[in-house]
């Protein structure tokens, strides 16, 4: 005999409607306190506040920007502010120090910057450009166009139909290195742009990283490799003896396949 449902309860879930619509809520307050007076967002500690100890990574910007705008989507009446914060803080602050593109992380008080360029904050940005435009939010729409330059630029290989990685004297994963991670938010990225209306370009080149995505987890036996060389031939080995690093870890990311999963259900809804 089925249990019969519960009303407001998601099934296999035992969430109720009550929780789904106060979490996003709790998740937006929490982050409030990252957003600095001079421009952009801290790293948070577990009690939700800025640790000095980090720098002011791009990529965490760009994050909060897109989550602030989707807030102010959803009708926080904090959320448009933060997002605006964001937005100008990317346009102004981050902006510059390393030429045409932002620096992978500006100094904090206790901790010096990084001015590598990098495809995988610089996706973030694309983002942060993406919903702001969306929600609305001044200075987005000029942000994202600027950011799809950069990608354009800097980091988009129409020969390989996927993004290098970082723009430095001595990338730090050597010139040839290819990355799975970077690429997959910058799917994520161009799926964004497309729904902003930055046309069906970024659509399709994000259905061309997929395909590369998809063929390298089908001859793995659906473990998907994270880390290629310049010819797109995986390297397994990479990272061995530095199997937590934080962007480029050893192995395969189990939490990537799930994400790669969702990003390919919005690239067949874009269709």
């Amino acid at each position: 005999m089925t249990a019969p449902r519960q009303a407001g309860v998601v099934p296999g879930y035992g969430y109720d409607s009550k929780f789904l619509r106060e979490e996003p809520t709790r998740l937006l307050s929490f982050g409030r306190q990252a957003a600095m007076r001079d421009g952009g967002f801290g790293w948070l500690d577990n009690e939700g506040r800025v640790d000095p100890s980090q720098p002011r990574f791009l990529y965490i910007t760009g994050r909060f920007t897109h989550s602030y705008a989707v807030g102010a989507l959803l009708g926080d009446q904090h959320s448009f502010e933060l997002a605006t914060h964001g937005v100008r803080s990317l346009r102004t602050v981050f902006a510059g120090p390393v030429g045409p593109g932002w620096a992978f992380a500006l100094p904090s008080a206790e901790a010096p910057g990084d001015p590598k360029r990098s495809a995988y904050a610089t996706s973030f940005v694309v983002l942060a450009g993406a919903s702001g435009t969306i929600a609305g939010v001044p200075g987005a729409q000029e942000l994202l166009a600027e950011s799809l330059a950069t990608v354009d630029s800097s980091f988009w290989s129409d020969e390989e139909g996927a993004v290098r990685e970082d723009v430095s004297p001595d990338p730090p994963a050597g010139p040839g290195y290819r990355g799975l991670n970077s690429n997959m938010h910058m799917v994520e990225a161009y799926l964004a742009a497309f729904s902003a209306g930055a046309g069906a370009l970024y659509r399709d080149r994000a259905a061309r990283i997929s395909r590369r995505a998809v063929t390298a987890a089908e001859q793995n036996s659906w473990r998907l490799p994270e880390h290629f060389d310049a010819e797109w031939e995986p390297i397994l080995d990479f990272n061995e003896d530095r199997e937590q690093d934080p962007f480029r870890p050893y192995g395969s990311t189990v939490g990537h396949w799930l994400e790669w999963a969702r990003l390919l259900l919005h690239l067949e809804a874009a269709y």
